[in-house]
């Protein structure tokens, strides 16, 4: 119990008047304690109701925290479902994707991957008379459904500068493409992509690549394909085209 301090006089209390401080102590000290006591209880009682009000909060603020964090993730892993199998190529071989025209595609070596040990090497062996000649798609029973958003995202890295055409796109005649556009692809890795959102569904569909302009083998790695608008992967923003195909490619069609 915290005791009240010592009185360093004495009082003398008279009916009717305020006690007034002489030689002598008429107060008897047990009776201040005893009327000290209701006031320190009463100011434990509003400490204890205090410090457990500030546990409360704190406890409902780390709860509600976690809560938006783990909202956050399952959102974020709902918009970017990745719908291409073996993304990462980390199981050494290079399914879902095949080439066509004078190209291959085979695993790349452990130290040309991106992360990983996992990537594809794209082998062009010639320039084709148009640049869609050569090409990799991956349109194994593959879909796009109208009016719905979706994103194409690839990391690339080519032994010199070259172009690449990424075209979403129905898989038969007339070839119908879905936001379609030229990448200009250096030696560094980057991530590249388009974003697209077909007015009509698409049966069947493909994600073809054009690599037919000139003979520069690329690699390619950390595939994504999902619906929703970009996000970058691992935070890091991808190369934007610099323009469409219409323009950038016009000069190839001779």
């Amino acid at each position: 119990m915290i005791s009240p301090p010592e009185p360093r006089g004495s009082a003398t209390v008279h009916a009717g008047s305020s006690p007034s401080w002489r030689g002598s102590l008429t107060i008897d000290r047990a009776d201040a304690i005893m009327q000290s006591e209701p006031i320190v209880a009463a100011a434990r009682r509003h400490y204890v109701k205090d410090y457990e009000m500030r546990r409360l909060i704190g406890i409902c603020g780390a709860i509600l925290g976690i809560a938006l964090m783990l909202g956050a993730s399952v959102a974020a892993n709902a918009a970017e479902k990745n719908l291409v199998p073996n993304p990462d190529f980390e199981d050494g071989t290079v399914a879902p994707w095949h080439t066509y025209g004078d190209a291959s595609i085979t695993p790349a070596k452990k130290a040309d991957a991106r992360a990983g040990k996992g990537a594809a090497l794209v082998t062009v062996n010639a320039k084709g008379v148009n640049f869609w000649d050569s090409g990799v798609q991956y349109n194994a029973g593959i879909t796009f459904t109208k009016n719905v958003q979706y994103t194409w995202a690839i990391f690339f890295r080519a032994d010199k500068d070259r172009r690449i055409n990424m075209k979403p796109e129905l898989s038969v005649d007339p070839w119908t493409a879905y936001g379609e556009a030229q990448k200009n692809v250096t030696t560094e890795w980057a991530e590249y992509y388009v974003q697209f959102k077909p007015n009509v569904d698409v049966v069947p569909a493909s994600l073809t690549l054009h690599i037919a302009e000139v003979p520069v083998n690329f690699y390619m790695d950390d595939v994504r394909w999902y619906e929703g608008t970009y996000v970058p992967a691992d935070g890091v923003k991808a190369v934007e085209p610099k323009a469409k195909l219409a323009v950038s490619w016009a000069e190839l069609k001779k």
